[in-house]
């Protein structure tokens, strides 16, 4: 059974790719998905009910797929500009170099003090720059899984930021 899905998948693949990058619009973004489509295909092959409908099995898959990157991804931008808020709050109200020097300690020490994977995954996508699908390729986790975690560590640092707010300006 594994081998027709795996044939089938190499037939559609092109279309699926196709398909996805239209939806999404980066290329990279839309290898990451269908990666997910065709894993998500193999653990639950099971479930289809007749050959002929694989193919367009497998474009359901992919759009379900495709609208969660979307959600995920509109959940992480809405948090970032929420924190690009408070820190425009912060710049309103000019800082001096004590100031700047202690809030620096003070993000540095939310950050330390995040969960460990939502560190991880903020760390190595706000302090090294790199993109959610190299970091899913050095960890092994699935992009969405690291838009969670990024949203998680997002949520953190905007509750401990607005804690610290009145003692940071």
């Amino acid at each position: 059974m594994d081998e027709i899905l795996t044939q089938k998948f190499k037939d559609e693949k092109r279309r699926l790719l196709s398909f996805i990058t239209m939806k999404v619009g980066d290329a990279d973004e839309a290898e990451d998905i269908l990666q997910e489509v065709f894993e998500s295909a193999i653990l639950n092959f099971n479930t289809i009910r007749s050959l002929e409908t694989v193919t367009s099995w497998l474009f359901s898959v992919a759009k379900n797929k495709i609208a969660d990157y979307f959600r995920a991804k509109k959940r992480v931008n809405l948090d970032i500009a929420e924190l690009e808020d408070i820190l425009q709050d912060m710049d309103a109200k000019p800082m001096d170099e004590v100031k700047i020097a202690v809030f620096t300690e003070k993000v540095s020490q939310i950050i330390s003090s995040m969960p460990e994977k939502p560190k991880q995954v903020f760390i190595m996508h706000e302090l090294d720059l790199l993109t959610f699908r190299e970091i899913s390729e050095i960890t092994g986790t699935p992009i969405s899984t690291l838009l969670s975690r990024k949203k998680e560590a997002m949520a953190y640092l905007k509750k401990k930021l607005k804690n610290k707010r009145e003692e940071l300006l």
